[in-house]
């Protein structure tokens, strides 16, 4: 089952790349969904900032830690 809130989501709304919308769809939106940290946001009722993953982090977080393990 997808889940019912990919519509609305700013992560898969601000990919612009078809490939990397389709591998995100295929890894949280159409599978885990219900682990999605924006989907519990949004459920939650929470405001969720654009450059938030699915993991919950910001996009910021995981350019960092990619960047200090270098």
């Amino acid at each position: 089952m997808s889940c019912p809130l990919m519509k609305v989501c700013p992560a898969y709304a601000s990919i612009s790349d078809e490939a990397d919308k389709s591998h995100l769809a295929w890894a949280f939106c159409r599978t885990i969904y219900h682990d999605c940290g924006i989907y519990k946001r949004l459920v939650a009722g929470e405001a969720v900032p654009a450059d938030t993953l699915p993991t919950g982090e910001p996009v910021t977080a995981k350019v960092r830690k990619r960047t200090e393990r270098t």
